[in-house]
């Protein structure tokens, strides 16, 4: 009797959940995006593989333009290809460098000399000295 009601229950949630229309797919969400395909792809060199992509325009996206305000504002110069950055209490950030390297920015802009005591880094293609995290004791361990 049990095995029956489950049985029956799970029937009968199948058929209720596939006969909802699904109108997410013929919505239009739009806000202030211009979605045309009549903007150039984002990525134009040549594929790195001989994978056939999963559905058209899958890694050759049209480019979007938008209308979002965008503030940049820069915080420090001559790092060279950073890549990760950490914040830390005082003001200051930790950044890494692609090549292996890493170095602290101070609130005033200054930067450190490189933090020594790495291994080795392999930056060739997509490796690299890449993200950090601070310890959440950092203000008193450092």
């Amino acid at each position: 009797m049990k095995y029956t009601y489950i049985l029956i229950s799970t029937v009968l949630l199948i058929l209720f959940t596939s006969c909802k229309e699904d109108d997410s797919l013929t919505e239009d969400n739009s806000t202030e995006t211009d979605t045309t395909s009549a903007l150039p792809p984002v990525e134009t060199y040549p594929p790195n593989t001989d994978y056939s992509p999963a559905f058209d325009g899958q890694t050759r996206i049209a480019r979007v333009k938008t209308q979002t305000p965008l503030d940049i504002t820069v915080f420090a110069e001559g790092i060279d290809q950073p890549w990760g950055i950490a914040n830390l209490p005082d003001g200051s950030m930790i950044v890494t460098e692609k090549e292996g390297t890493m170095r602290m920015v101070y609130a005033n802009g200054s930067i450190s000399a490189e933090i020594s005591g790495f291994p080795e880094v392999d930056d060739d293609g997509q490796g690299g000295l890449l993200d950090l995290a601070v310890d959440p004791n950092y203000s008193e361990n450092r």
